[in-house]
């Protein structure tokens, strides 16, 4: 197999880590929000990317047309969620919410790391049948 889908499922492991500690921080106010989101934020941009290389990485071995459409809508999904937050917040506070919108951006991030270890399964299976 290429590195390409190892590296990509390791920049997606250790961004989703990085990015759930400053989330966390964020979450508990044990750090200040100010200039530490736009990290985050981009944290979050390369879980995006590498997910999607991922999912066109499944795609190119015979994996699963439905798989890379989830990994391109979930993706979309965390991205829409996390950059829409501060005011998803307010509108639902507002309008007596009971989720927040932090368990759910975090949830989404959840399934995405998941996602993203789908297809590289995917993508070693198809590995061993070829080699």
């Amino acid at each position: 197999m290429l590195p390409g889908p190892k590296v990509a499922s390791m920049i997606l492991r250790v961004s989703f880590v990085l990015a759930l500690l400053f989330g966390l921080g964020f979450w508990t106010t044990i750090i200040a929000e100010g200039g530490l989101v736009p990290i985050h934020m981009l944290l979050g941009l390369i879980v995006v990317g590498s997910l999607w290389y991922l999912g066109l990485a499944q795609a190119q071995r015979g994996g699963s047309l439905g798989l890379t459409l989830g990994t391109f809508a979930l993706g979309l999904l965390v991205a829409i969620v996390g950059l829409a937050q501060t005011a998803l917040k307010a509108a639902l506070h507002s309008a007596g919410g009971v989720i927040s919108i932090d368990v759910v951006h975090l949830l989404l991030g959840v399934l995405a790391i998941g996602l993203g270890e789908m297809c590289l399964a995917r993508i070693n299976r198809a590995a061993t049948k070829v080699g």
